[in-house]
């Protein structure tokens, strides 16, 4: 080989050299800005998710609540009356209900299934156990509807007295729709 070949072949190979670790860095830097794109766009979406979220909660809660402390003056044994307010409360929810110590269960959506007793449903359970505390399920499919539902559930309490429990039920999907 002489001179000038080995030189043409130490430029290539600088050219090449230099190439490679620019590309290197390049590619590197592309992947932390993609990587840091990305963080910043998931963040957002969670964010926005648990403000929803939140929301959604905090409403359910208030609802609960409120209607609770209404229900604490209204005559129970008046059905007509306590579905009244049922159905004026509901929205929002896939369904409002109230179960009373005798089994009677009032709805503001849905017919009751055979044989079924509010008192044995574990959001019924624990609101009876805690009567101070909304009680939130994991989500289970809702006998009534067949659907995928969270339920919130408080105590009813009349001069200290448990009287039964309230109750709604939330769908899942409509959840995920609302994100």
């Amino acid at each position: 080989m002489n001179f000038r070949v080995k030189v043409l072949f130490v430029l290539a190979v600088l050219m090449i050299l230099t190439f490679g670790i620019t590309m290197s860095i390049i590619s590197h830097k592309v992947q932390n800005n993609i990587t840091k794109g990305t963080r910043q766009t998931l963040s957002l979406m969670v964010n926005m998710l648990s403000s929803t979220l939140q929301e959604t909660d905090g409403h359910l809660r208030s609802m609960l609540q409120d209607t609770a402390k209404h229900f604490a003056n209204v005559d129970l044994s008046d059905l007509p009356r306590v579905e009244q307010i049922l159905n004026f409360v509901q929205s929002g929810s896939e369904d409002v209900h109230v179960a009373f110590e005798n089994g009677i269960i009032i709805k503001s959506i849905g017919k009751k299934p055979e044989n079924y007793d509010p008192r044995k449903r574990t959001w019924y359970q624990h609101a009876r156990e805690n009567p101070n505390r909304i009680y939130i399920t994991k989500p289970y499919v809702d006998l009534f509807t067949q659907k995928t539902i969270i339920t919130y559930s408080l105590a009813l309490m009349q001069k200290g007295v448990f009287k039964g429990v309230i109750a709604s039920d939330v769908a899942v999907e409509s959840v995920l729709k609302s994100i």
